[in-house]
């Protein structure tokens, strides 16, 4: 979920011109052993930096957790060697896609499934832009799930994703016909 800015984010916001919007989705779980002064420095220049390159068109800027634990999953060999921000966009396109279907499942949630999640992706960035669906995440991979679950635990989605560690053949003989999407890439 997308909050308003707060705090020290508020005096970040007052920089920027009025056709640009800032995003904040932090969520505890990590201390930064650092001043406070410059982290709010860096990410005050970091802003006004994005802002700028927008010109007069304005956009979104967006801070987010998700995009620091996918930039741990690259560190970890999980993503390959695309920028995150290449992959985030490339995610949020599956995102889009999603948006014309209908059917719920229970809950009232569109049930979503994410094979061969690697290490998050797209399922991460589509739990972060769209709180309506439930995703269940799937990576034969122990090393590569366990990190995922940590991830989703650390952004509080524990009630929205669910990690399988387990083969996508196997898990389909058990659980076909229950999803709505699959994000797969074969």
């Amino acid at each position: 979920k997308w909050a308003e800015p707060s705090g020290k984010e508020r005096d970040v916001r007052v920089t920027l011109p009025p056709s640009v919007e800032l995003r904040v989705q932090l969520k505890s779980g990590r201390a930064v052993m650092a001043n406070e002064a410059q982290i709010h420095q860096v990410m005050s220049n970091l802003c006004t930096n994005a802002a700028q390159a927008m010109g007069e068109a304005g956009g979104a800027i967006m801070v987010s957790t998700t995009s620091a634990a996918l930039t741990e999953a690259q560190a970890l060999g999980f993503l390959g060697e695309r920028p995150v921000d290449e992959v985030i966009a490339h995610a949020r396109g599956f995102a889009e896609a999603l948006d014309g279907l209908a059917a719920r499942g229970p809950g009232g949630r569109l049930q979503i499934i994410d094979l061969g999640s690697g290490g998050g992706v797209p399922g991460l960035v589509i739990a972060s832009v769209r709180p309506a669906l439930t995703l269940t995440l799937i990576d034969r991979r122990a090393k590569r799930t366990d990190f995922v679950l940590r991830i989703v635990r650390r952004l509080e989605l524990e009630s929205r994703i669910t990690v399988v560690c387990a083969d996508v053949a196997d898990f389909a003989r058990h659980h076909a016909g229950g999803y709505r999407a699959d994000t797969g890439q074969r």
